[in-house]
């Protein structure tokens, strides 16, 4: 019991892992916008970003507005702008 609790103890103190961001487009090809920034890459594109809240925007061949979603640490979350409105998968 006492090596568990302090397995435990050790690992609350790893700093956090990131979290994957996938951001897709029917059809691809589209700018996507983070929290204000246009990123290098169009869509379809994989971030490696810290655990936190962020605003997501597509614009171009396909267009979807602002969309806030919140990542914790280790998470792999997909979003996919269809057009003009997102799905999560």
């Amino acid at each position: 019991m006492l090596g568990g609790l302090l397995l435990q103890g050790a690992l609350s103190q790893l700093p956090p892992q990131p979290a994957t961001l996938i951001v897709r487009s029917n059809p691809s090809g589209a700018r996507i916008t983070i929290n204000d920034r246009v990123m290098d890459h169009p869509t379809d594109a994989t971030f490696k970003v810290a655990p936190g809240t962020y605003r997501v925007s597509v614009s171009g061949n396909a267009s979807c507005q602002e969309r806030s979603v919140n990542l914790a640490s280790g998470q792999r979350l997909t979003l996919v702008c269809n057009g003009t409105s997102w799905t999560v998968q």
